[in-house]
């Protein structure tokens, strides 16, 4: 399913269901950012991630303004274990995860 209908049938579930819980992709900048936002402000709460947690006050200020419940966390979504890590804190801090979009891009460095 290409991503464009997977954020389309996410959001038309957020809004048959105001308390749904959704990790989006990667999302400090781009279209993980994008995708957060309009989870957001169609009533999901979301766990926002990337690698460098500083770089994610800004998308969470945005979804925020919304009045779901957003949180940052930093993951290094190449390394299985920081993965296993951040989902079990986010599963303590949200309760159950209904969805979660895969979308990750990398940048040489």
């Amino acid at each position: 399913m290409r991503a464009k209908q997977q954020l389309s049938l996410a959001l038309h579930e957020v809004r048959r269901n105001t308390t749904s819980h959704i990790v989006p992709p990667t999302i400090a900048l781009g279209i993980g950012r994008a995708i957060a936002i309009a989870l957001a402000q169609s009533g999901a709460n979301v766990s926002i991630l990337d690698l460098e947690v500083e770089m994610l006050a800004d998308t969470a200020a945005s979804c925020a303004e919304f009045g779901v419940k957003v949180k940052p966390y930093s993951c290094d979504v190449t390394q299985l274990r920081d993965c296993q890590n951040v989902f079990s804190q986010i599963e303590q801090d949200f309760g159950p995860i209904e969805y979660i979009f895969i979308h990750v891009s990398m940048l040489e460095q």
